[in-house]
This record gives structure tokens, C-alpha cells and sequence, in this order.
């Protein structure tokens, strides 16, 4: 069978393809429509985006996460969503009921007893160790290369450069981390696995799943009860918050209450971008101290006849926090936040319509503060549109959708929860 399906990444691109497209047509079951292919689109970004597709992150807060108790892994705490949780339960109950009366294979690895592998993760946690290695990056850099600082304004130079050639593969900020390839599904707290095996091993995923004899009741079950099944990993089951099953699941389930796909976007995730300027404020605070270090610099000694030079030790400015606030504003961050996301965003702007559109947001900052100016530029760069078009048109008509939105009841807002690319 691995000639036909690739059992890992290793090989030629052309040839994994074929495999990889071989592999598609033969898992495709055209008459279950909850086996939903990740991969596609905008899909990938599902439970980790608003309707907006502005970057989101679960809110223990808002959504409390369960423990799941069956898993196969000596790892315990495995955690999702109260309601996805419920579900889950419920559908492992109707595969125990039907092993009981003999209508599935209860010898079948996978697809018997449902058992956890990996489910929530933190996205903060997977950030800060996706972070750590880029500074171990930088921090090697600028030794190997030997790049010497005299003070904060002479890494800032390093610094954006460095970001800048980056930003082609990996993303800097928070939000760009949540919408990226780094960032696993599974941090929407919407997402249950039942193996451990690798993602890129297509030859066992047919043979534990698509070759099971259980395989349509496993579909046809999860169906019932609102899960989706990631057609690239068969083992990943992906709740369907815009499913009438799992809405049952999550208004009745204890501590949630919510009544639609809107409710549980707006009450059970927050906006990833809350918190970054901050964070790259503090990131490049540490970063500096962390890569600036005393050197030599040779000077010629101006008091010699010879043009003998002297060696000088050369200390480089240090600042506490505090001092470093002072010279360096929360607006000064905010304005290299704004340009650092326009580039994750990849937005094909000129450098005076960067410009623009960074000043109209720093303008409505005075007008509005931050929350206002900070979630507008988000929905700016989030969007698709003309570069020909006016940016300060763009905003305003995002401000007023915005208020717009403020003045609509509640009852009126929570009927909005489809989208045909979020998969909302």
C-alpha cells in the first residue's frame, strides 16, 4: 500500500502529490458531507477566526473546558469545551451500546471505544515556545555575525531587519501566530483526537480507518451528534458549532447556555490581538537585553603624535522597564505592531498607503482609544479589497459597520451565524 500512499514527507515533491491526491479520492465518501476537508481555504483557519477572519483564542472565561476521562495515553487532563466534551461522551456511548449488540467490530483499534489522544491546547503556552526559538535565532545571529549594539536604536535596525526577512515564512505577533501553520486546530478547544498517529502517514490512516469495517458508522455517528471528521487526519473529530446537534449540545450543556453559532463566538473566544502590542513591546524590551553585551572598540588617541590607538570598553545603554516606557511610548509599539501586521497579512501595499492607513488608525486611537482603533485596523488588514480603493473610506465604513452593529439588538445579532468560507 505505500506505494500508493505516502507513509511520511520524505520523497519527491511530484510524486507525494500524486500519492496525496490518490489518498483523497480514495478516503472521499461524496455521501457524508460532515467529512470535511481541513485543508481547503479558509477551513484551515476554522475555530480560530471570527466570521471577520479576525485571529481569536478561547476564553476559559467565557467557555469553561472539561476533562475528557476516556483517553488511551498515560497523559491525563485532556480538556475541550464543556459541550464538545458532552458530545463526545455521548457519541463514545452509542459506540459502546452498539458493541453490545453486535452491529460493529468491537475488535477494531480506533473505531470501537473512542478513545483521547490530544485535545486543547494552549495557544499562549505554543506561542511562547514558538517565540522562544525565534529569539534563540536572533540571539545567534547576531553573535555569529558578531553585531555589536550602543544602544536600543542600533537593535531596532537589526531587529526590523531581521523580522522583515522572516515575515515570508513566520509570523511575529500573537495574531499572526493563531492564523498560521505554526498554530495546531486544536487551540479552538473544538478539537478531539483519537489516535497518535502521524499526520503524515496516509498508508495507516486507510488502513485504520477508511478500511475499518466500522468506518460509515463512525461517520454516520459522529454526524448525529455534530462532529465533523477531518478528511486528512480521519482520526481528528472537529465539533460543528453551526450544526443543529452540536447547538443542542452547547445550549444545554451546564455552564454554557449558548443559543447560537454567534453566541458561543462572541461570548466563548476574544479577540487574539488584545494583547500584542504589549507583547511586543515587553518582547523587544528582553530581547535587547538579553543580545546587548560590552565590546572593544579600538579609537585613535587624539592626543598622539603616532596615531596610536587605545582600547575602549563600550557599555551599552541599559534601562530599567520604567525608563524604557519613557523613552519609548506605547505609541511608538503601536505603530510598529501596525506595520509588522500589515506584512503577516501580506498585504501588497505601497509605502505611502502603509502610511496612510497606519495614520487614519493612530487618528481614530485618539478619537475612540485603543480598543476602537486597535479592532478596526484588525478588520482592515483581515480584509480583501481594492488597493486602487481609500483606505480612509475603508476604515470609516468598518467604524460604521461597527456602530451600526452596536445599535442591533442582541436577538437580531445571534441569527447571524453562518459563512460559507469560515464554515460557521
Amino acid at each position: 500500500m505505500a506505494i500508493l500512499f505516502k507513509e511520511n514527507n520524505n520523497g519527491k515533491a511530484k510524486s507525494l502529490y500524486a500519492k496525496k491526491i490518490f489518498y483523497d479520492v480514495i478516503v472521499n465518501e461524496s455521501e457524508y458531507e460532515n467529512l470535511i476537508d481541513f485543508y481547503f481555504a479558509e477551513r484551515y483557519l476554522y475555530g480560530r477566526v471570527d466570521n471577520l477572519f479576525l485571529p481569536i483564542v478561547f476564553d476559559t472565561a467565557g467557555m469553561p473546558l472539561t476533562t475528557i476521562s476516556q483517553t488511551n495515553t498515560e497523559q491525563t487532563g485532556l480538556q475541550a469545551a464543556a459541550f464538545v466534551v458532552q458530545a463526545f461522551n455521548d457519541l463514545n456511548q452509542q459506540f459502546k451500546k452498539k458493541i453490545l449488540t453486535g452491529e460493529i467490530n468491537q475488535n477494531d483499534e480506533f473505531l470501537s471505544t473512542l478513545e483521547v489522544t490530544k485535545a486543547y491546547q494552549d495557544p499562549q503556552t505554543l506561542y511562547s515556545e514558538y517565540l522562544q526559538k525565534i529569539v534563540e535565532v536572533m540571539s545567534e545571529q547576531v553573535l555569529e555575525q558578531d553585531i555589536k549594539f550602543d544602544n536600543f536604536n542600533q537593535f531596532i535596525m537589526f531587529f526590523d531587519n531581521f523580522v522583515s526577512k522572516m515575515m515570508d515564512e513566520m509570523p511575529l505577533t500573537f495574531s499572526g501566530f493563531i492564523k498560521s501553520k505554526y498554530c495546531p486546530m486544536n487551540v479552538s478547544g473544538l478539537v478531539i483526537e483519537i489516535s497518535d498517529q502521524s499526520f503524515a502517514n496516509d498508508d495507516e490512516k486507510i488502513k485504520n480507518f477508511k478500511e475499518s469495517p466500522n468506518w460509515k458508522f463512525y461517520l454516520n455517528a459522529c454526524r448525529s451528534f455534530g462532529f465533523w471528521v477531518d478528511k486528512s487526519n480521519p482520526f481528528r473529530l472537529v465539533a460543528n458549532i453551526g450544526s443543529p446537534e452540536m447547538l443542542t449540545y452547547a445550549r444545554n450543556t451546564s455552564n454554557c447556555n449558548f443559543t447560537s453559532t454567534f453566541d458561543i463566538l462572541s461570548r466563548g473566544y476574544i479577540p487574539a490581538y488584545i494583547d500584542d502590542v504589549s507583547s511586543l513591546k515587553n518582547l523587544m524590551f528582553s530581547t535587547y537585553k538579553a543580545v546587548k553585551r560590552p565590546y572593544i572598540k579600538k579609537e585613535i588617541c587624539n592626543n598622539s603624535k603616532d596615531n596610536r590607538t587605545i582600547q575602549r570598553i563600550i557599555t551599552p545603554e541599559d534601562f530599567t522597564i520604567e525608563q524604557f516606557t519613557k523613552k519609548y511610548p506605547f505609541n511608538y509599539f503601536l505603530k510598529k505592531y501596525m506595520s509588522i501586521r500589515i506584512k503577516e497579512n501580506k498585504l501588497k501595499l505601497k509605502g505611502h498607503q502603509q502610511k496612510k492607513i497606519i495614520n487614519d488608525s493612530m487618528s481614530l486611537l485618539s478619537m475612540k482609544g485603543l480598543p476602537k482603533a486597535i479592532s478596526t485596523f484588525e478588520k482592515v488588514v483581515a480584509q480583501t479589497y481594492t488597493y486602487s480603493g481609500s483606505l480612509t473610506d475603508l476604515i470609516n465604513n468598518v467604524t460604521m459597520d461597527d456602530e451600526q452593529k452596536e445599535q442591533t439588538s442582541q436577538g437580531s445579532s445571534s441569527s447571524s451565524s453562518t459563512s460559507s468560507t469560515s464554515g460557521y
